[in-house]
């Protein structure tokens, strides 16, 4: 546990990628499972932020985005401790990165693809965790 994700003692491991991060449009061992960063208020902050407990979210755990599916462009190998820092300015358009939908876990554990009616407004406010929407 204290070796780094791409130590040679680690790097066999990306060929047993747990299913739930599997697809099969990303490279073998990689995953486009990823927390969506939106560093200026989301759920997730940056690297600077304090870690968040879920009672942090006051817009409800419903309402909060936890992860999303990424753009096949974006996949990282599954051990490595990355996430997908979403554009503040335009968060649904770089988190669809071209494609009409994606899916999306909320805090309550429920999926689904994101609603066709969805804007860069609406995931925004869903990509943040208290600010009263």
């Amino acid at each position: 546990l204290d070796e780094p994700w791409d130590s040679e003692h680690n790097l066999p491991l990306m060929k047993e990628i747990p299913f739930p991060y599997q697809s099969k449009e990303a490279p073998e061992g990689h995953t486009r499972v990823q927390l969506p960063v939106l560093a200026d208020d989301g759920f997730w902050g940056s690297e600077e932020t304090e870690w968040r407990k879920v009672r942090d979210i006051t817009d409800g755990t419903s309402r909060t985005v936890f992860a999303f599916q990424t753009p096949v462009e974006a996949a990282v190998p599954w051990t490595k401790p990355a996430d997908f820092v979403v554009d503040p300015n335009s968060p649904l358009d770089s988190m669809l990165g071209g494609r009409e939908r994606a899916l999306v876990a909320q805090f309550d554990g429920s999926v689904q693809n994101t609603p066709e009616s969805a804007t860069n407004d609406s995931m925004r406010r869903n990509l943040t965790h208290s600010a009263g929407d």
